[in-house]
């Protein structure tokens, strides 16, 4: 594959033998959350099979596998498991309640 010749309106002119410095990702995904102790009780992939996740990623439009690993998520989720009412006894990560 050949190196561009017309500059880049963004970049500026190529230049060979120079590369930009690598993109480096770090996802907390559900550990860095207030529910993070609970959270670690639970594998990412039980929780992104458990039913009210599925559904509270499916008014959302995107993939429970997906939608897990975004910061803040299971903090949404477990307001929102706890706002719709459907499951009265039992929490967010599918553990029945006492009583």
């Amino acid at each position: 594959m050949s190196e561009p010749t017309q500059p880049c309106a963004d970049c500026g002119p190529p230049m060979p033998g120079v590369k930009p410095p690598p993109i480096v990702l770090d996802v907390s995904g559900i550990f860095g959350t207030k529910f993070a102790e609970k959270a670690r009780n639970i594998s990412p992939h039980r929780l992104s099979g458990l039913p009210p996740f599925q559904m509270f990623c499916a008014e959302r439009g995107i993939d429970s596998k997906v939608m897990i690993q975004i910061p803040g998520a299971v903090d949404e989720y477990c307001n929102w498991h706890q706002q719709k009412g459907l499951w009265p006894k039992e929490t967010p990560f599918g553990e029945l309640v006492d009583g």
